[in-house]
């Protein structure tokens, strides 16, 4: 479990200014976390992350292909 803290309150203000008509609350606030603790984001929704996030913090573990 990860805290929501003051660096990631201030990550969320910047995210919720430019995408709250865009993106959930839910993830706004995951984003932010992610941002301020630089955290990796393992999802199957990588869309819903894709514009709040760069690339290396997000991870899709379930839909990897086979080798």
């Amino acid at each position: 479990m990860l805290v929501f803290d003051e660096a990631s309150g201030r990550e969320f203000d910047k995210l919720r200014l430019r995408y709250q008509k865009h993106k959930r609350r839910a993830d706004l606030l995951i984003a932010s976390i992610a941002l301020a603790g630089k955290h990796i984001v393992v999802t199957r929704n990588v869309e819903h992350f894709r514009e709040l996030l760069p690339q290396p913090q997000i991870e899709n573990w379930i839909d990897i292909p086979p080798h």
